[in-house]
């Protein structure tokens, strides 16, 4: 969820040459859709709440004056869920991209370690 205000969201190292290490693209592989990524990571690409909201990158957009309660309101129906459920479906979601991040840690194929 993102306020409907001028903003600017980017994820633009690339730009500046910075090798993005695992941890961080495999939580943007996880949470954007390919497309969102190729724009926000690949091309380091700036995008404004319409165009991010388009790509998926934030749920939905409110007006300011709202974010905070329908925030609320999202987390308290994730809070809902029972937790050993989601806990446990979150982390399978995820087990591909929790592997490859252990691996890197331990010093494998982490590709800011030979650039």
């Amino acid at each position: 969820m993102v306020a409907d205000v001028p903003l600017q969201a980017s994820l633009a190292e690339v730009k500046v040459g910075v090798t993005y290490p695992v941890a961080p693209i495999e939580v943007a592989r996880g949470e954007l859709a390919p497309a969102a990524a190729r724009h926000l990571i690949l091309l380091g690409e700036t995008l404004d709440a319409e165009k991010a909201e388009a790509l998926a990158v934030f749920d939905e957009r409110v007006t300011g004056d709202l974010l905070i309660a329908q925030g609320l309101v999202r987390a308290r129906g994730i809070a809902e869920l029972p937790p050993q459920a989601f806990a446990t479906t979150k982390r399978e979601l995820r087990a591909t991209a929790l592997g490859r991040i252990t691996q890197a840690r331990a010093g494998r194929g982490e590709p800011r370690l030979s650039a």
